[in-house]
């Protein structure tokens, strides 16, 4: 089941990159036919670059969790709480 699931998240991270390369050719396409394209639909495009940017690192983050990896924030977030429990100003 595991590696079955592994492999779904695998396929759908190409996909998404496969989209974004499209979503960079429509982004250029659209302003060389358009170049008063409306800051509007500029911004738009770059929200839904980075969506599909933020739904192919959440499947990794599923594979990652599947293989016990431990986030690099993880990480971070400790030493934070390290720090601050050793401030001495607090």
């Amino acid at each position: 089941m595991s590696e079955g699931l592994k492999q779904f998240c695998h396929q759908k991270r190409i996909v998404i990159e496969g989209i974004k390369g499209e979503m960079r050719t429509a982004i250029a396409t659209a302003i060389k036919i358009c170049p008063t394209l409306e800051n509007e639909a500029k911004a738009n495009f770059t929200i839904a670059y980075r969506h599909l940017e933020d739904a192919r690192m959440r499947f990794g983050k599923v594979i990652q969790a599947m293989e016990g990896g431990v986030s690099i924030w993880d990480e971070v977030d400790k030493k934070a709480v390290e720090e601050t429990d050793n401030d001495p100003s607090r």
